[in-house]
């Protein structure tokens, strides 16, 4: 019986400084994406909430494989999707700042908006 109270002691200890340690740093969520944006939810080290979206230029895409052969005859039916690019990233924090930068990481928009 001992040990078995050592072992879970110890666990619950463990657990306890894992969570200490980490709530001193900004946490990003991923939470999604809809349509051209992909969303983040980001809660900062006072307990604040806020929210950080990346916006994504989607390309068009012809569904109908017969479609794009007539557009492209060489084309084969099994063409490879083209890439998506990023247009811009948005942080939005809880006092209700918004700002917006094309070149931004979302570890920086993150802490951007706790600030």
């Amino acid at each position: 019986m001992y040990f078995f109270k050592t072992i879970f002691t110890t666990l619950v200890l463990s657990g306890l400084s894992f969570n200490a340690v980490a709530e001193g740093k900004v946490q990003v969520i991923d939470n999604g994406q809809d349509g051209d944006k992909r969303y983040y939810g980001v809660t900062c080290p006072d307990g604040s909430r806020a929210g950080v979206t990346a916006e994504f230029i989607l390309p068009e895409v012809d569904a109908d494989p017969e479609t794009r052969r007539k557009k492209n005859p060489n084309l084969s039916t099994t063409a490879s999707a083209k890439k998506v690019k990023l247009k811009q990233i948005c942080m939005y924090s809880n006092s209700g700042k918004e700002e917006c930068k094309p070149k931004w990481s979302i570890d920086a928009a993150a802490e951007a908006s706790c600030q």
